[in-house]
């Protein structure tokens, strides 16, 4: 029962419900890195960027160590090698279903000029940002935990057909990869789908590069062994 003013006829204040905030939506990989790149500090950890991703700290690291691989121009030797080995190693976690990459603290203190990140960042931003712009949560289900245990497992092959110092072999399953990462970042079931078929393609032509290899040695030891 409440008076004519609205109010409870016993006197008491009638009861209200703040209001809910609202929903933010998370930032932008493509944010992030910049955010992360324009920092203060001359150098910059791997810790440090961990932290600001958590749970997707996974695929962060899979997209920071594609990313030299599939940038146009002359590679450092090597290079595929080095980046592709520990990303196997980093995939493995996530097969096993852990939630977020776990380091030791002499690897997250690893540290890069941060002057570099930044160049590398912004070389690589515009083609993050063309990725970003479409993709967006869906097919979930394909992104739920057991189906990352899968994903995280075919990474671990993919990333070791990676590190095969190839000629031309690289840019397609670095390529593939990033999307990979795009969409386990942002949960996108349709990117990750794409992902597994730009780096099954990328398999297959390591594998043909690898077969035409082996011919071409075993015709120059036919001609001149």
């Amino acid at each position: 029962m409440t008076d004519q003013a609205g109010s409870p006829a016993d006197g008491r204040a009638p009861t209200t419900h703040p209001p809910s905030p609202p929903e933010t939506e998370e930032a932008k990989v493509s944010t992030l890195l910049a955010q992360l790149a324009h920092g203060d500090a001359p150098r910059i950890e791997l810790g440090e960027m961990l932290d600001l991703l958590r749970e997707r700290g996974f695929a962060l690291l899979i997209l920071l160590l594609a990313l030299p691989n599939a940038i146009p121009g002359p590679a450092m030797p090597g290079l595929s090698t080095l980046t592709g080995v520990p990303m196997a190693l980093i995939a493995v976690q996530l097969a096993l279903g852990r939630i977020e990459p776990r380091l030791p603290e002499w690897a997250r203190r690893k540290s890069v000029p941060r002057d570099r990140f930044r160049g590398l960042v912004e070389r690589a931003r515009p083609v993050l940002q063309r990725l970003e712009a479409v993709v967006r949560p869906r097919m979930l289900r394909i992104t739920a935990h057991f189906g990352e245990r899968l994903i995280g497992a075919w990474i671990v092959i993919a990333a070791l057909f990676l590190s095969l110092p190839l000629p031309l072999g690289n840019l397609p399953m670095a390529a593939g990869l990033m999307v990979l990462a795009i969409g386990l970042m942002e949960r996108d079931g349709v990117a990750i789908l794409v992902g597994l078929v730009m780096t099954g393609l990328g398999a297959l032509w390591n594998l043909a590069l690898l077969w035409a290899g082996s011919e071409i040695v075993d015709w120059l030891w036919a001609r001149f062994g």
